[in-house]
């Protein structure tokens, strides 16, 4: 049987993150697996006066970025912290390159994630972040649908 040593949990912090978590702790305790939990962090842009898109501040941005990694944190417990190794990491980022690309950095060996379920035109035009992942994963996925 396959030993998950390390598992990455990419949540993206809607209504059944939670869920998702508690999938990952499952199979965290299972295989004694040491657990990172990722958000990938949106960098916004909105046009100024002149038409071009500029960021915003990155004072603003730091401030949105600790409080998802401080949601993220408040995902497990102090004890399940330490139990499972836990790591909260927020990435300004691309969440399909971002999990893919953390994946091969860390050495992941699951992907838990969750999957909105979209079908019809806003599969089509959106795409399904979970499914690309599936596909240029470095490592199984598991999808909480």
């Amino acid at each position: 049987m396959k030993r998950y040593a390390h598992v990455l949990v990419a949540v993206d912090l809607g209504d059944r993150t939670k869920e998702i978590v508690c999938h990952a702790k499952a199979i965290a305790d299972r295989f004694g697996s040491r657990m990172d939990l990722l958000y990938c962090f949106p960098t916004p842009s909105f046009p100024d006066t002149t038409g071009l898109l500029n960021p915003f501040s990155p004072e603003v941005l730091e401030d949105a970025r600790d409080a998802c990694e401080r949601q993220l944190q408040g995902l497990l417990s102090a004890e399940e912290c330490r139990q499972y190794h836990a790591k909260a990491i927020v990435l300004p980022s691309d969440p399909l390159d971002a999990i893919t690309d953390y994946a091969k950095r860390e050495g992941i060996d699951l992907i838990v994630m969750g999957t909105h379920g979209r079908t019809g035109l806003t599969h089509m035009f959106l795409g399904s972040v979970a499914e690309r992942v599936v596909r240029t994963a470095p490592c199984p996925v598991l999808t909480v649908h």
